[in-house]
Formats: C-alpha cells, sequence, structure tokens
C-alpha cells in the first residue's frame, strides 16, 4: 500500500486508497466561505464563529462508532476550554444530527451538515473515488477569533482519531 501523508491528497477507505477531491486550507489563511445548516435547519457561516477561537472536527458521518467516540472525547475535554468552543461538521442530514445531538446530550455544541454542500471540495476532503465517493474524510481545524486557521490535522485513514495531546495544547 502506497505510504500516506496527511497533506497528501488521499485517504485510506477500508484499506483501499482513495483520492480527495479539491484543496486543503491554507495555515494563516482564512476559511473559505460555508453556509450549513446545523440540527435545527438554520444556516450558520463562517462568520458565527468569529469573537472566539473554534475547534472544527470534520467527519463523515456522526453515527459511526469512531466518529462518535472522537466527538464524545472532545465534547468531553471542551467543557474545560474557556477560550474555544467545539464544532462538528459532517455529511448527515441536519435530522441525524439532532437525533445524536439529543441522544448524547450535547445541545451546546454546534452540528453542521454538510449534506450537498460544496464545503467537501472547498476544504480538500471530498473523497472522490471508491465506495465512499461523495463522503468527507475526517479532519480537525482550529481558526482563531478572526477565523483564520491555526491548526489543521486530516486523518489518513477513515477510522484513525485525530491526534488528541497536540489538540488539547493548542485549545488549553
Amino acid at each position: 500500500m502506497k505510504v500516506i501523508k496527511n497533506t497528501d491528497p488521499y485517504v485510506v477507505c477500508q484499506g483501499v486508497v482513495c483520492k480527495l477531491q479539491g484543496h486543503f486550507p491554507a495555515i494563516k489563511q482564512f476559511l473559505p466561505a460555508f453556509a450549513l445548516q446545523n440540527s435545527q435547519q438554520a444556516i450558520i457561516s463562517q462568520e458565527h464563529f468569529l469573537g472566539k477561537s473554534a475547534l472544527i472536527y470534520v467527519c463523515c458521518s456522526v453515527e459511526t462508532p469512531i466518529n462518535a467516540n472522537i466527538i464524545r472525547v472532545l465534547a468531553t475535554r471542551s467543557s474545560n476550554w474557556h477560550k474555544t468552543r467545539l464544532c462538528v461538521i459532517s455529511n448527515d442530514l441536519p435530522f441525524a444530527l439532532a437525533k445524536f445531538q439529543q441522544s448524547e446530550k450535547l445541545s451546546e455544541i454546534p452540528f453542521l451538515s454538510c449534506h450537498h454542500n460544496d464545503f467537501p471540495e472547498n476544504y480538500g476532503l471530498m473523497i472522490s473515488e471508491g465506495k465512499f465517493a461523495g463522503l468527507m474524510a475526517g479532519a480537525v481545524m482550529l481558526i482563531n477569533e478572526q477565523g483564520m486557521l491555526q491548526y489543521f490535522d486530516r486523518m489518513i485513514n477513515l477510522t484513525d482519531e485525530p491526534n488528541y495531546e497536540s489538540i488539547f495544547q493548542l485549545c488549553k
């Protein structure tokens, strides 16, 4: 199997290397514009996050066991962050996000849907081939109070967890 770095435009899906479409956002640059539906179907843009830094966890679905676990870990730790808020973006429909949000008692965390949206391509996370085509690779992004990207880590495998220690150091 090809050795992949998290800066390469590929992701491993069940042992198969799949190409990603689009370009990763650049560190120290403003995030590309987005307008996504939250779990109540209201439109939220990146301006919503101005004024406080935000850790954005991006995944294909909140309902997969690995992503649900990552969200739980991040949510538990984020309750102690004073300068950073957590946000989750996934391919799920707003209804599925609302169900997950309610079942996990995470109403204070924004969950955003990029279903039928150009977000995955604009952020270089759209899987463009294989049976997972159309879904997103997982990533963690930290933006500062002005909306500028400070940290970007894309998971190489759909079943990888992020580098929690790096994240927690940044979000103290």
